[in-house]
């Protein structure tokens, strides 16, 4: 006969108990770890973009249109920019027009503020960040949860003949209703939609957070709850903590809502997890643009240039040597304080000169210096063409070297 032994009932309970306990905490730090993981691909997508963005304005002198949200991958036009009444594609087919405040397929098109100062609201596009016309992979441009950017666009920049860096049409409101932005020149009138479009957000864009509210899936699916104020009663609405929750940013008009302060996952009229990203100004993070016909570069970033120093104190600080096969162009040449300067006349023109047949021996104090004349005969001789005068030797013959 064997002696078998085996856990009580009691003592399976207690064992149990204890893995729960003790599951609990790495369940918690297994979830922290999987939203700050999907957070990080957000953001770094989201940088992604915006150094696109600055690229494609860069080189275009205008911002993209949106994509079509309601497309499935692998359609001729997913992720290709989409300009209402505009041929983008180069396939000889324009996009049909768009009337203002309509949507098709996701993409929307609708009346913001005053962008070009003509008193008329002008329109903002809504879609999805347009991956292939930005060159960007598609899987690169995706959030954390693997869900397309929506993109709002000031529809008069998207064109380099209307495009007015200094008024967009998006309103951007945090949520306790103030503004990251300004006004500009207001009229008479409370409506902000009504006020002048100067300095307002040029486009927005942003992931639609965990929820996915107002978000498009890769294959052109809508996913989340909807983006409608109206599911919430008055008193959830009154008891509420926002002037502006995140349904701002997916019910296709002109005003979006962004405020990392205010995230928020709580059910309700205050839950906010957006990670948005505006642009008020002309974009700054890249260095090098493009004029007339591409051919001529130049920067804009608003500082020095320096070329072997870390420390530029000029417009371009070299330290090193400069090269020049052809001309320099200069109104003068001083010491490296500034002060002590010649004209470049004085020595490149008419400038200076002894008069007369007296030699000049050199330039000092931007001036000539002349040596005594010499009685005639003593000097003999002259340079052939392409050569200079260097000097005389001591029969008074002239010395030449070749201009190079």
């Amino acid at each position: 006969m064997t002696d078998e032994k085996g856990f009580s009932l009691l003592e399976v309970a207690l064992l149990l108990l204890i893995g729960g306990i003790l599951a609990v905490p790495l369940m918690e730090a297994y979830n922290r770890y999987v939203i700050e993981r999907t957070q990080s691909k957000t953001y770094t997508a989201g940088s992604t973009i915006q150094s696109a963005m600055t690229e494609f304005y860069e080189l275009h002198e205008r911002y993209p249109c949106p994509a079509i949200p309601g497309l499935a991958l692998g359609d001729p036009l997913h992720g290709l920019e989409q300009c209402p009444g505009r041929d983008m594609d180069g396939d000889g087919t324009p996009m049909p027009a768009l009337a203002m405040e309509a949507c098709s397929n996701g993409f929307c098109r609708t009346s913001g503020r005053d962008a070009n100062g003509d008193l008329v609201h002008d329109g903002v596009l809504i879609g999805t960040i347009p991956y292939v016309s930005l060159g960007i992979p598609y899987n690169e441009a995706l959030d954390g949860w693997k869900r397309r950017f929506t993109f709002a666009v000031t529809e008069s920049m998207t064109d380099s003949a209307t495009f007015l860096p200094d008024r967009g049409s998006i309103m951007v409101w945090k949520s306790d209703g103030s503004t990251p932005l300004a006004y500009g020149d207001p009229v008479n009138s409370a409506n902000p939609k009504d006020k002048g479009g100067q300095a307002t957000a040029h486009f927005v864009y942003f992931s639609n957070g965990e929820n996915g509210r107002g978000a498009y899936t890769i294959e052109g699916q809508r996913v989340g709850d909807a983006c409608d104020n109206s599911v919430f009663t008055a008193a959830e609405i009154a008891a509420a903590s926002k002037s502006y929750n995140e349904l701002e940013n997916c019910d296709n008009d002109y005003e979006f809502t962004t405020d990392l302060q205010a995230y928020s996952t709580q059910d309700g009229y205050d839950y906010y997890d957006d990670i948005f990203y505006y642009q008020s100004g002309l974009p700054s993070g890249g260095t090098w643009n493009y004029s007339g016909t591409l051919e001529d570069v130049f920067t804009s970033f608003g500082g020095n240039l320096g070329i072997g120093t870390p420390d530029p104190q000029y417009a371009v600080d070299v330290n090193g040597n400069i090269r020049a096969a052809s001309r320099t162009r200069t109104g003068s040449y001083c010491d490296e304080t500034g002060n002590n300067c010649m004209p470049a006349a004085t020595i490149g023109g008419s400038g200076i000169s002894c008069g007369g047949s007296v030699p000049m021996a050199g330039v000092e104090l931007n001036n000539s210096v002349c040596e005594v004349e010499l009685p005639p005969g003593l000097i003999s001789g002259e340079c052939n063409a392409n050569e200079y005068v260097t000097g005389i030797d001591g029969t008074g013959a002239v010395i030449c070297e070749p201009i190079i």
